[in-house]
């Protein structure tokens, strides 16, 4: 398996946060503050919510999963980081809130909460992609 480089990590991380941001601006259909293309709105926040899950399993904090075949569930982002920093645990959750929650699923977009998210988001993957090998 190959070994991904700490630059590697924020370089494909960030990626996801700038694809996000690209379908927000020229697809989301910016009305009053808000955004009114939920498709767009849902596409970018899961855009964006996966980019942080890149950064974090790169990030070194997370114990093996049982099984190959697992899947991690938030909760697991939310142990390993409430043991290593609190301050990225609050980036995690309110971007698993806004970006994955708010955006992802229920499409609902207000320019300023995911200017905010997608600013916490690059907070968050430039802290995990530090502490990958």
């Amino acid at each position: 398996m190959k070994t991904t480089t700490k630059n590697e990590v924020l370089t494909e991380a960030l990626r996801y946060i700038d694809n996000a941001k690209e379908i927000l601006k020229t697809k989301g259909k910016l009305e009053n503050s808000l955004y009114s293309d939920k498709k767009y709105v849902k596409m970018a926040g899961h855009t964006a919510y996966t980019g942080i899950l890149y950064a974090l399993d790169h990030a070194n904090i997370l114990p093996p999963l049982a099984k190959r075949t697992q899947r991690r569930d938030v909760k697991d982002y939310q142990e390993a980081l409430g043991k290593v920093n609190k301050k990225m645990l609050g980036y995690y959750v309110s971007c698993y809130q806004q970006l994955h929650l708010v955006a992802g699923y229920d499409g609902v977009g207000q320019k300023e909460h995911l200017r905010i998210s997608l600013s916490d988001a690059t907070e968050l993957i430039t802290w995990a992609s530090n502490r990958a090998s």
